[in-house]
């Protein structure tokens, strides 16, 4: 940037010296008006300005040209700088795993320790409770034992009584039976069975009569009615036959209304007699529930009684086994006071020794207990030491690729730091060459009024003054297109270095970004 800055001095110094140029040439010109047939200085003149616009033009485009580059060699850092800050990424990423799976390998090796403890302190509880029922249940075995053996004493006594009284129950259930068929005759007796009977079959020969009579009484009504018609029909026989068949009608009627009164006392007397049915239909089965019943109370009296003799001849022979038991319960109990005082004596020194010996052999087996789940943890401990070793191996590897990655990381902030002092040198370059491009273009609208003035002040030199005004004319148009060119490049590379500005700002908030998640 220094030769370029020192390479634009001349030019710019030429520029500055337009005005008094114009003003020399123009006092010049009004001294020697001979000049005016000829346009020879001005042709040299024009030249001189069209080289010295060539050389800003040059000088132009090698800044051009540099910042293009400078803008490449920036693209490429940028883009180096992106892979390098994608790769620690993703390196930090798998750093930060395995020291998760490391953290979750530790936290299941703590677990299984402690769940490998917790079953040994389980196991020794088992065991404990284990010999302690064992020994309740020697306890137990022993106590039942004896009772077993005055249960067999007790139980052999009971047999030969029961045997004894087995004689005397079976004599008096004769007894029983022989009382219970003179009862069952006297209930048979008194409950009159063949009374209620006689009176059933009673009732049904009433009913049997009742319905005979009341048809005897419709057939001797209808036969009575018979007659009676005979008779009118041979008396009348002699009459006209106009009075014969008068009376023949009027018996008609007569007949078919006693037929019907005779339907309907037949039918009232049927009801009767159906009514009458039922009732003696619910007698019987009221007679029949009440045979029943007393059959069943009967039985049951029977029952009650045989139960009472048999309850009197168990509670009689229960008082005497009873008595016999308690002076038998009081000699035997004289004998156990004996017996059991020397067995307590027995007893006590027979627990001293249970006691000795179970609290030597549960010794014993603690200590073998003890030694075992020692050798047992150290063989479980072994793997969960190696394992924990390999942890801390990797744990250690994961803190130095994670102070690598920290030491990355600042080298990468330094750097982004440099690029951001470079951006900020570019941007003040662009704008000292902007308002560089500003003062030019400046100058070259004074210029331009210049040559207008020149133009309008020289009209009269001739045919090739005026040649050389349209070659300076188009000498001009091309320099103003240069200088259009010139203002599109330079807007380019103000939108590229805009465009470069916003992604080193992304790059900057990527990299602040990674630095906190390293942080």
């Amino acid at each position: 940037m220094s030769n370029s800055d020192g390479s634009n001095k001349a030019p710019l110094a030429q520029a500055d010296d337009w005005g008094s140029i114009r003003q020399n040439l123009l006092n010049h010109l009004s001294k020697h008006p001979q000049w005016s047939s000829s346009g020879k200085e001005c042709n040299d003149f024009v030249p001189e300005i069209c080289r010295a616009q060539s050389q800003t033009l040059a000088s132009l485009r090698t800044v051009m040209d540099q910042v293009s580059r400078e803008n490449t060699q920036l693209q490429e850092q940028l883009s180096m700088e992106k892979s390098t800050s994608t790769s620690l990424r993703s390196e930090l990423e798998d750093s930060k795993e395995k020291y998760k799976a490391l953290l979750t390998q530790y936290d299941q090796a703590v677990n299984a320790k402690e769940l490998c403890l917790k079953e040994i302190q389980n196991h020794d509880t088992e065991r404990q409770s284990s010999q302690d029922q064992r020994q309740t249940l020697a306890d137990a075995l022993e106590s039942l034992r004896v009772k077993t053996a005055e249960m067999e004493n007790v139980w052999k006594n009971k047999e030969t009584h029961w045997s004894q009284s087995s004689v005397r129950q079976e004599q008096q259930i004769r007894d029983l039976m022989n009382r219970l068929t003179e009862a069952n005759r006297l209930l048979k007796s008194r409950t009159g069975a063949g009374h209620y009977k006689e009176s059933m079959e009673e009732a049904q020969n009433q009913i049997r009569l009742l319905r005979r009579r009341l048809r005897a009484e419709q057939l001797h009504k209808v036969r009575d009615d018979l007659n009676l018609n005979c008779r009118g029909e041979d008396e009348t026989h002699g009459e006209s036959q106009s009075i014969e068949m008068l009376s023949l009608k009027r018996d008609n009627v007569r007949l078919t209304v006693k037929v019907r009164t005779l339907e309907e006392r037949l039918s009232g007397k049927t009801e009767e007699l159906n009514g009458f049915s039922s009732q003696l239909r619910e007698v019987q089965g009221l007679l029949h529930s009440n045979l029943s019943k007393q059959s069943h109370a009967v039985i049951e009296s029977k029952s009650f009684e045989a139960t009472i003799k048999k309850l009197q001849f168990e509670i009689e022979a229960r008082l005497q086994e009873i008595e016999d038991n308690r002076t038998e319960i009081a000699r035997l109990n004289d004998e156990l006071n004996l017996q059991r005082a020397d067995l307590e004596v027995e007893r006590t020194e027979i627990r001293k020794e249970r006691d000795r010996n179970s609290t030597l052999l549960a010794e014993i087996e603690r200590l073998k207990s003890q030694q075992a789940n020692n050798e047992k943890r150290l063989e479980m401990l072994q793997p969960m030491k190696q394992a924990l070793v390999e942890i801390a191996k990797q744990r250690d590897k994961c803190q130095e690729n994670f102070e690598v990655v920290e030491k990355k990381n600042q080298l990468l902030l330094s750097k982004s730091g440099s690029i951001q002092v470079q951006n900020d040198d570019l941007a003040k370059q662009l704008s000292e060459m902007s308002c560089k491009v500003a003062i030019n273009q400046q100058k070259v609208e004074t210029q331009t009024r210049w040559f207008n003035d020149w133009k309008t002040d020289i009209q009269g030199l001739g045919e090739e003054f005026t040649k050389q005004m349209a070659f300076a004319t188009n000498l001009r148009l091309k320099e103003v297109k240069n200088i259009s060119e010139l203002k599109l490049k330079l807007a380019q590379t103000e939108k590229a270095l805009h465009e470069q500005q916003i992604r080193n700002s992304k790059i900057d908030g990527v990299l602040q970004r990674l630095i906190y998640e390293v942080l």
